[in-house]
């Protein structure tokens, strides 16, 4: 199946032209990544493999992006700023969405995108110098952070859309950026992690537990999980904003040209593509998530070379499993009795495939065994009578 991925996704690049050919691959792509999916969620359920999949051990770091951190280099502001030019350097240079879900911000023309992306990093780089520079420690971090969110998100608007630039809306002029701030109705991510994970590494120096370890900045991994955390910071913050700008870009036809893909100035593909991204992010939020929860996982976006791929963090989430409503823990207790019957019920079909074995050698075998010998020793009388 990783092959056929790999195939498939060479046939999409190298199918640049024709959009019927690139919806077909893509759909295919799609296909093969939910059955992969499918096919690792059912195997290690049943319990066919020896061990369980380790999500967060330090042999998966070797998959991370190399950022060739220092070992002497023990300060946060040095750390900071070399994930920084990297991220800098990978968003000038455009990213590809290899996560196997819809991306809002795939919607957005290269420009925006990249201007969205750089702003947000830009937006943090202030705030991590001035925790650094105020001396912010504990909980005040995620008071500072989210008491910071609306004007950030703002900020990040006007650089994005630019702040004179204007476009006719029902024959008036109209500031892009003002409409879409005014317009836009901002919600949080659930599935960011509490803004200290980030902040407190990069602002205050303070260490990551890791496998058990507490690892400072200095160490390779924990300057890796660091990256992967700002990088779904960026990813998932520039999805928020992304889903708005479609919403927006929906209502006002004269935006699309200036903030959308060309394919998406046509009201039907941009309508198409809004009911998917909604479709899947109820899915996600309704029925994914909860699972995630219980299984003590976070989905993280992180970014592979010029990529962003999916990436699981093992962490306690047991508080956000008990403030779900019951129905949706309705779905983790579905998992919890499968759990639980599985390995009965594969005993059951077990003893069931020892039964039938017996069955069919001890019982069925002899007496075809016994029947066969019967036929053939009355064949042998009567061949002997025909001689005679």
């Amino acid at each position: 199946m990783n092959r056929n991925l790999s195939f498939v996704k060479l046939i999409y690049k190298e199918n640049s032209k024709g959009l019927i050919k690139k919806l077909l691959i893509a759909g295919r792509q799609r296909e093969l990544n939910k059955a992969r999916l499918f096919l690792i969620w059912l195997f290690d359920s049943l319990g066919f493999s020896d061990s369980p999949v380790k999500f967060n051990n330090v042999s998966s770091y070797l998959y991370l992006p190399s950022i060739n951190l220092d070992l002497n280099d023990n300060t946060c502001q040095k750390a900071w700023y070399r994930i920084r030019k990297r991220l800098e350097t990978v968003f000038m240079n455009d990213i590809m969405n290899d996560t196997g879900y819809l991306l809002a911000i795939d919607a957005l023309n290269y420009e925006r995108r990249r201007d969205l992306l750089l702003a947000l990093l830009s937006q943090l780089d202030i705030v991590i110098k001035q925790l650094y520079r105020d001396k912010i420690h504990g909980e005040k971090i995620n008071y500072f952070w989210y008491q910071l969110q609306p004007e950030l998100r703002r900020t990040v608007l006007e650089k994005m859309a630019g702040a004179d630039v204007e476009i006719s809306k029902n024959g008036e002029l109209k500031s892009v950026a003002g409409v879409l701030i005014k317009n836009c109705k901002w919600e949080d991510d659930r599935e960011l992690p509490p803004p200290q994970a980030i902040l407190g590494p990069l602002a205050q120096g303070q260490p990551i537990l890791i496998e058990g370890y507490l690892l400072s900045l200095d160490d390779h991994r924990a300057a890796l999980q660091i990256e992967a955390l700002v990088s779904n910071w960026l990813i998932r913050t520039a999805e928020l904003i992304g889903a708005e700008v479609l919403s927006e870009c929906s209502q006002w036809p004269e935006l699309r040209c200036y903030l959308l893909r060309r394919d998406l100035m046509v009201t039907r593909n941009l309508e198409r593509l809004r009911n998917q991204l909604n479709t899947q992010e109820w899915w996600n939020l309704y029925f994914d998530r909860p699972i995630r929860l219980y299984e003590s996982k976070r989905l993280v976006w992180r970014i592979q070379r010029t990529s962003v791929i999916p990436y699981y963090i093992t962490e306690a989430r047991d508080k956000e499993l008990e403030d779900l409503p019951w129905w949706q823990q309705l779905i983790t207790f579905v998992l919890e009795t499968r759990d639980a019957i599985a390995p009965q019920l594969q005993l059951l079909f077990q003893r069931i495939g020892n039964i039938i074995v017996i069955i069919l050698t001890q019982i069925v075998g002899k007496a075809i065994g016994l029947i066969v010998r019967g036929i053939l020793q009355g064949m042998g009388r009567s061949f002997t009578r025909d001689q005679d």
